[in-house]
């Protein structure tokens, strides 16, 4: 939250009053050049006072006027909102020349002027004649109760105006959370408040210890991030203290979506086979990341990387071995092309049943097609379907009869949508299933009493096991008639 910002939110001229405060709410998650505005509805419909449905309205409304801009739709999942940002020229230019009224999320906006037509009433009075002090204006109630209003508003949004009137707790605020992950910074008003109660030299200890503090969580495998507010009130940056001998910090740099270096990112965690980094550089690559230069792959590294057009055989090629290694290729809608290691990519041996670690976990869900697959995928390589323990017996087909749910799948094979396109679903109760019921019982196994209406397999027929029958030859009538069979 910027204090010039916030202060030219106070100074707009914006009706109702509701509108306003949902502009505050904005004001305080946005950054100093107005970008990242990102809260959901319904964490801006609740410190504003206001329904969601009136907040959608008056979302609406800020962009119709162009006071607010969509900078990327949301919607895609659960916790992906929309992302906003402020025009700041409108913002100023209704604290000073214009304003705006609202009706039903239509936003008019008026230029600001001497609106008494008559001559003898002033908006200015004269000054008494004598007197050289300047003269106090006149208070209008309308204006008064506006401003009451207001206060209270401030008051129930917890803005503290005070530790943000010197610039320097929202400095550090803004340090620490270009380290923070973006779902974990928590109430930026309580921790201005304890930013502002801290010296300087405190604030700058709370800013060089959040990356060795966020480091040391991601070594301990914490699954949760505190919230800032909670990092500053406990103390934590005393337990991570500055290493002697160190330099000054390393300047950032911010890498945008989809650019080169995020690619070389991902393959460079793809190639070390480390399942955290590669789900990090996915997560990262239509949210751009910023990250210190020394953790940016190199020059000659990012421009080994090939350009490969979207939808063109190198591309498809691509996206099935990611597939099959337990990802998806990321498909950027703004740029045409994709960079990868290199024009055609390993192979996947899929023919056969050949573990390998996936490059992220996946839930694989009992007697699905993916399943199937699997299991035919095991049988195709020749290995024994039941196999033994010591003496205790272990078939795949009658454990997973009594099984319900899913299970976490790290290692390989793993199937492309184009592996699935060829299974078959074989119905219970008919010659088909019957004919794959005694194909798995040559194997050890069996299909009898099996709790679903129905099995994938890779063929309508099992192989090995239907054999057409031989169509019956046409009787030489003639011959059987000489041979006296004839009658």
């Amino acid at each position: 939250m910027s204090s010039k910002l916030l202060g030219d939110a106070f100074d707009a001229d914006i009706k109702p009053i509701a509108y306003k405060v949902v502009l505050l709410k904005l004001v305080d998650a946005a950054r100093d050049d107005g970008t990242k505005i990102w809260p959901s509805v319904k964490t801006i419909a609740k410190a504003a006072g206001v329904s969601e449905r009136h907040t959608k309205r008056v979302l609406h409304g800020f962009v119709s006027v162009g006071l607010l801009r969509v900078t990327q739709i949301g919607g895609k999942g659960r916790g992906d909102t929309t992302e906003y940002s402020l025009d700041l020229a409108t913002l100023r230019r209704l604290g000073t020349s214009h304003s705006v009224t609202f009706v039903n999320g239509t936003g008019t906006f008026e230029k600001k002027g001497d609106m008494v037509s008559e001559p003898e009433k002033r908006v200015t009075p004269e000054a008494v004649k004598g007197d050289t002090s300047h003269p106090q204006p006149l208070k209008d109630p309308l204006e008064e109760r506006e401003g009451a209003r207001a206060q209270g508003q401030k008051q129930a949004l917890n803005l503290n105006l005070k530790p943000i009137m010197d610039g320097k707790p929202e400095e550090a605020l803004a340090a620490i959370e270009r380290h923070w992950p973006p779902g974990a910074v928590g109430n930026r008003a309580k921790a201005l408040g304890l930013l502002a109660d801290m010296t300087p030299e405190q604030r700058k200890r709370e800013v060089d210890a959040a990356p060795r503090y966020l480091r040391a969580l991601k070594d301990e495998k914490r699954k949760y991030v505190p919230a800032i507010e909670t990092y500053l009130a406990n103390g934590d940056s005393e337990r991570f203290p500055e290493p002697r001998g160190s330099t000054a910090a390393e300047p950032e740099i911010e890498l945008k979506p989809y650019v080169a270096e995020l690619w070389a990112m991902l393959w460079r965690a793809v190639k070390a086979s480390k399942p955290e980094a590669v789900a990090y550089a996915l997560s990262r690559m239509d949210k751009g990341l910023t990250t210190v230069q020394r953790a940016v792959p190199p020059a000659d590294e990012v421009s080994a990387l090939v350009a490969v057009k979207i939808g063109s055989p190198e591309h498809e090629a691509w996206s099935v071995w990611c597939q099959r290694m337990g990802i998806r290729l990321p498909a950027p809608s703004m740029l045409p092309v994709v960079f990868v290691p290199s024009p055609a990519p390993d192979q996947v041996k899929m023919v056969g049943y050949r573990p390998y670690q996936l490059l992220r976990p996946q839930r694989l869900e009992y007697r699905s097609k993916i399943w199937w697959w699997r299991l035919h995928q095991r049988i195709a390589d020749g290995k024994p379907l039941v196999t033994y323990v010591g003496k205790q017996r272990v078939d795949p087909v009658e454990e997973v009869r009594r099984k319900v749910g899913t299970d976490e799948v790290h290692f390989g094979p793993w199937p492309a949508d184009s592996d699935l396109a060829g299974m078959v679903m074989i119905k219970t109760l008919t010659d088909e299933f019957e004919q794959w019921n005694t194909y798995f019982a040559r194997l050890g196994s069996s299909l009898d009493l099996w709790p679903d209406n129905h099995i994938w397999v890779p063929s309508r027929y099992p192989p090995a096991v239907f054999t057409p029958k031989p169509a019956d030859p046409v009787p030489d009538y003639e011959a059987l008639e000489a041979m006296g069979e004839m009658r």
